[in-house]
């Protein structure tokens, strides 16, 4: 028996010590996923996202749906409140994760929106070429803001900087933004570009658009936003090569306008640049803005003496010049102005300092003249008083002849001595 007992303890030794190490197994396998877990979590963190371990989609709506319901009411939640926006809900969180109290503590911070929705617009003034009386020129509207956000019926509008957009958040849906600048009404007292949005006939106002001149020197593209379009302005003369065609053609440009690719195959070679298609991966279409403006109105009241002075603007040579930057290069119609005031003032500055330059040489030549006369005069002069005195030669002596002297005949009758008459006694 005893035997027995001791076989049926070492078996159950071996039993224990196989369960021991299985446990030991299974306690080291879940202390290696928790620790794995653990660093995607902190990971997911780090990217500002929130691993799913720790709250589902489905936990998160509901979560931010609760918390929707006590925001006040001109504020809302922007996405978030649906599972499949969890994507890009999770695109305009900020997630901060530090470790207390042997807790990990997510702080989320959630921008809240007030139920205003606008349009974003970026402001491209095209450049207009007129011709007058056999001479062109190029002209743009001078804007005030480069970007402007617009509510559906244009009534009401706000303006950001490049800096300010470069803040928002961006989701696939539309962006978020701060509204540094107040939402204001859109009115007759609003500038030109702003008008635009609700009044066709607003470029017709001189005083109310400021119309600047530029000497446009080289062709410009400026390639739309998510579009494989260029606005263009300027002469040149473009060649279109395709993939599916055996020659190139050959087309004339003159005046300002867009150019489409339509086909990803396609290139057009201009003299300094290639406009080369993309494939477009952006499913929503945005429609760009295009006032109907007559500029032929305020194009026509430009004097003439304006139109064919031409700027004398540098460019750069091998800069990439978008419209944007066309707002440096030229000049309004008052600075055109002054600019020919002060050649006009320069000019005559020229012709008064030739008139004085010549009246200098005439002075000059006549003083020269006088000089010489006045010598030429004394020499004369001074021949003419040698002859007189010249030397008669007679043998046995020399007797010199002069011009009688009053001083002669003065000491002459000094020297005579005075006898008085005799007394008549």
């Amino acid at each position: 028996m005893s035997k027995i007992q001791n076989k049926t303890n070492d078996i159950l030794d071996l039993l224990m010590k196989n369960e021991i190490h299985n446990l030991y197994t299974i306690i080291i396998n879940q202390y290696s996923y928790e620790t794995e877990i653990l660093g995607q979590i902190v990971t997911a963190a780090r990217e500002g996202m929130i691993h799913p371990s720790l709250m589902t989609p489905q936990e998160l709506a509901s979560t931010l749906k609760a918390i929707e319901q006590n925001i006040k009411k001109i504020y809302s939640i922007p996405m978030g409140t649906r599972r499949y926006e969890i994507n890009e809900f999770q695109k305009i969180t900020k997630i901060k994760i530090y470790y207390s109290n042997d807790r990990l503590v997510f702080d989320i911070v959630i921008p809240l929106i007030i139920d205003t929705e606008l349009t974003l617009y970026r402001l491209t003034p095209v450049k207009m070429r007129h011709n007058q009386d056999n001479s062109s020129g190029w002209y743009m509207m001078d804007i005030t803001y480069n970007n402007i956000a617009v509510t559906k019926g244009y009534k009401r509008f706000t303006t950001y900087t490049d800096q300010q957009l470069n803040e928002c958040k961006e989701t696939s849906i539309y962006k978020i933004c701060n509204t540094p600048q107040p939402i204001q009404d859109n009115n007759e007292r609003q500038p030109c570009e702003v008008q635009n949005f609700i009044k066709a006939d607003t470029y017709a106002n001189p005083e109310l658009c400021t119309v600047k001149k530029i000497n446009l020197k080289r062709s410009i593209y400026q390639k739309l936003k998510r579009k494989n379009t260029w606005i263009h302005a300027g002469k040149e003369t473009l060649t279109v090569s395709c993939a599916n065609l055996i020659d190139p053609f050959i087309i004339q440009t003159n005046e300002a306008g867009e150019i489409a690719i339509n086909d990803i195959s396609c290139q057009v070679f201009a003299r300094d640049a290639v406009l080369t298609a993309t494939e477009e991966i952006q499913i929503t279409k945005y429609k760009d803005f295009t006032p109907v403006t007559n500029m032929s109105n305020i194009l026509e009241k430009i004097p003439e003496h304006i139109h064919k002075f031409e700027t004398d603007e540098k460019w750069e040579k091998g800069l990439a010049m978008q419209f944007t930057d066309l707002h440096d290069a030229s000049k309004s119609l008052d600075e055109v102005q002054q600019m020919i005031n002060q050649e006009l003032s320069r000019e005559q500055n020229q012709k008064h300092q030739f008139v004085h330059s010549n009246l200098l040489y005439v002075t000059i030549v006549l003083a020269v003249i006088s000089i010489i006369l006045i010598i030429a005069i004394y020499i004369m002069i001074k021949c003419k008083y040698i002859r007189s005195t010249e030397v008669m030669e007679f043998p046995g002596r020399i007797v010199r002849y002069r011009a009688p002297n009053r001083n002669d005949y003065v000491r002459n009758y000094e020297e005579t001595p005075f006898t008085p008459p005799p007394s008549p006694r």
